[in-house]
């Protein structure tokens, strides 16, 4: 009788398991979905998330930056964001020590599909 019950707790461990594992690899394995629209708070700074685009923005009050390839650079609106309203005049700054980019990383991964 003893081995019978070794052998069901065997059976019901490596079923457990079985259970188990498989439900850790389809986790990690899952696509994690895309955040929505908005501003989000990431390393003590405001960036605002466009799913149209895939991409963070920022603005320090004077300047619009978006976020690729782990830096920030200068916004000139060729994307959806910014085309809704109208900039009343903006100007895309060029590049020089009169403009400061933002050195911030956004901290919330962006899943690639």
């Amino acid at each position: 009788m003893s081995k019978q019950w070794l052998a069901m707790t065997l059976i019901f461990i490596l079923a457990l398991a079985a259970v188990s594992g498989t439900s850790l690899f389809n986790r990690a394995g899952a696509k994690q979905p895309l955040p929505s629209n908005g501003w989000q708070y990431s390393n003590g700074y405001w960036n605002y998330w466009d799913s149209n685009d895939r991409a963070y923005y920022h603005t320090d009050g004077r300047h619009w930056y978006t976020y690729g390839n782990n830096a920030w650079a200068p916004y000139n609106f060729d994307r959806s964001f910014g085309r809704g309203y109208v900039r009343e005049g903006y100007v895309v700054p060029t590049p020089g020590p009169n403009v400061v980019v933002p050195s911030h990383r956004v901290v919330v991964p962006v899943p690639v599909p």
